[in-house]
């Protein structure tokens, strides 16, 4: 027979194991703000609750998800580049014709050649890098369709609309590219929240 010490003993050791256990209400409750927190990233996207939108001809509900944080240095960067491309270009027949006498034409024309080569080179190689940045980038809820702003040679801002079945996300990680769509390279900044939201959307969209 159990002693009445060691059913004592026995009770106690059981309520202190029961205080240890989540009430069937908490459980539940931490379920369900999991699942309200995966649906919280989604449905940022859908209300477009992250930013005031832009006034826009069509009267399109444009909102603005994602803005790059290197916009302004990329913007800066190119007009500096494309100044220096107008310059050594505009420059080249002033140094041909004003050059020193003593030097012969074809030296002229050689010097010229690689003044305007390598300032138009750096232009382009950094227009082949740059052209995929996505400066901002919008949605519209109520057609479901992504704006997103990247700049042109010449370092105008240009747009670009496309749904999500457009999108086409590539099998390896790339440097400059984070997706596709309709032939066109996009890159954001994946380690920000705005970035990692839409892309999040845009995943599970998808499926």
């Amino acid at each position: 027979m159990i002693s009445c010490a060691r059913l004592a003993s026995i009770g106690s050791g059981m309520s202190r194991y029961s205080s240890l256990l989540r009430p069937a209400s908490t459980i539940s409750r931490v379920m369900s703000s999991h699942v309200q927190g995966r649906k919280t990233i989604i449905t940022k996207i859908q209300s477009s609750n992250m930013s005031q939108g832009i006034n826009d001809p069509n009267n399109h509900n444009w909102n603005l998800v994602y803005e790059g944080p290197l916009s302004k240095s990329v913007k800066y960067v190119k007009g500096f580049s494309l100044t220096t491309a107008a310059a050594s270009i505009a420059g080249s027949p002033i140094l041909v014709y004003f050059g020193k006498q003593s030097v012969p034409i074809v030296g002229k024309l050689a010097i010229a050649g690689l003044l305007c080569i390598i300032g138009n080179s750096t232009t382009v190689l950094l227009h082949w890098f740059s052209k995929a940045y996505v400066h901002k980038m919008y949605y519209d809820s109520t057609r479901q369709v992504f704006s997103a702003e990247t700049s042109s040679f010449l370092g105008r801002l240009q747009r670009t609309d496309f749904e999500v079945k457009d999108i086409i996300f590539p099998q390896e990680e790339s440097a400059f590219s984070t997706f596709e769509a309709k032939g066109k390279k996009f890159f954001l900044h994946q380690e920000m929240v705005e970035a990692q939201q839409v892309l999040h959307f845009l995943r599970e969209a998808q499926m």
